[in-house]
Formats: structure tokens, C-alpha cells, sequence
């Protein structure tokens, strides 16, 4: 599994902290509320999450209803983390 920069992992522990996380690792998240709640500047987070969709450790839907949620390389990631 490739190696994630430090604000990739930021951003994957701040998805489980989310206001919206009540599925444990099957969670999705308004992408906006996740974008809003964050303590980081929105263009940052918007890149990390971007790069966190390429490398294939979350899904990200587009339109105004946007969700996010980790996909199953991206839950097998956090189950490490989480332990």
C-alpha cells in the first residue's frame, strides 16, 4: 500500500471525527459539511481529498448533493489506524 502524505492522513482521521460518521468505516459524509467542519483551508482540503480519490482511498460524488466515503482500500487503511 502506498505511503499517504501527512495531510492525506489528516484528512482520512478527520472523515471518522465527522459529525456524520455514525456507520463506523461505511459512513458517507455531506462532502460540503465535512468541507465546512474541517480545520483546514477549504482549497487545501479540496486538493488533499482529490488526491486521496486518485490513489483510490475515498470516493467522492460530484453535484450539489456531493458525498464522500472510503472505498475498500481505503477502509482496509483505516482499520490499521484505528486499532
Amino acid at each position: 500500500m502506498e505511503s499517504l502524505t501527512e495531510l492525506e492522513k489528516e484528512i482520512m482521521i478527520a472523515i471518522t471525527k465527522d459529525t456524520f460518521y455514525e456507520n463506523d468505516l461505511e459512513s458517507q459524509i455531506w462532502t460540503d459539511c465535512f468541507l465546512d467542519d474541517i480545520k483546514m483551508d477549504n482549497k487545501i482540503a479540496r486538493g488533499v481529498l482529490s488526491s486521496l480519490v486518485k490513489k483510490g482511498y475515498i470516493e467522492v460524488t460530484s453535484g450539489e448533493d456531493s458525498i464522500l466515503c472510503f472505498t475498500e482500500k481505503g477502509k482496509e487503511y483505516m482499520k490499521e489506524v484505528l486499532r
